[in-house]
């Protein structure tokens, strides 16, 4: 059984798309294409979606930062901390040359890799504006939600 189907015994269609959308690499790039697949509204779809992904955003940008700090003050996952900030730093480079345009399209284009995510912790790792990063990836997830909408309802129809 996939996670959906484990899910959708327990949860209603709506809460299934919304504790997708949290999830990493899964976000709302997964959870629009399954609500439209449970047959939920294309409206209900993306507002489900669209919220659940921008959870972790926050929490990301405003609390990651003291957490790592905190799981490397007693050495749990402190190489994996580590190898996590180091493949932000890679991403961060070619991101930097366009600070807030370039995490804007980092959201906005649904590629693998890419994603609120992402974003959040690069965002976090380089110390960009936390209000202006939200703003910014909030922007970007929103482009890319509509983006993988109109992607999806043509597959679907």
């Amino acid at each position: 059984m996939d996670l959906s189907g484990f899910l959708s015994e327990y949860f209603s269609e709506e809460l299934v798309v919304f504790i997708i959308s949290m999830l990493p690499f899964f976000e709302l790039r997964l959870a629009i294409p399954l609500g439209i697949s449970l047959g939920l509204s294309i409206e209900k779809t993306f507002l489900y979606s669209y919220i659940g992904s921008m959870i972790p955003s926050i929490l990301i940008i405003y609390f990651i930062r003291k957490i790592f700090n905190y799981l490397r003050s007693i050495g749990l996952l402190k190489n994996t901390i580590k190898k996590l900030i180091k493949k932000s730093n890679l991403k961060y480079e070619n991101l930097m040359k366009y600070k807030m345009l370039g995490l804007f399209f980092f959201v906005a284009i649904p590629l693998p890799g890419t994603g609120v995510w992402s974003a959040s912790l690069i965002s976090d790792v380089v110390n960009l504006d936390k209000k202006l990063s939200l703003v910014t990836i909030a922007l970007g997830n929103f482009t890319a939600g509509i983006l993988i909408l109109s992607l999806s309802h043509i597959a679907f129809n």
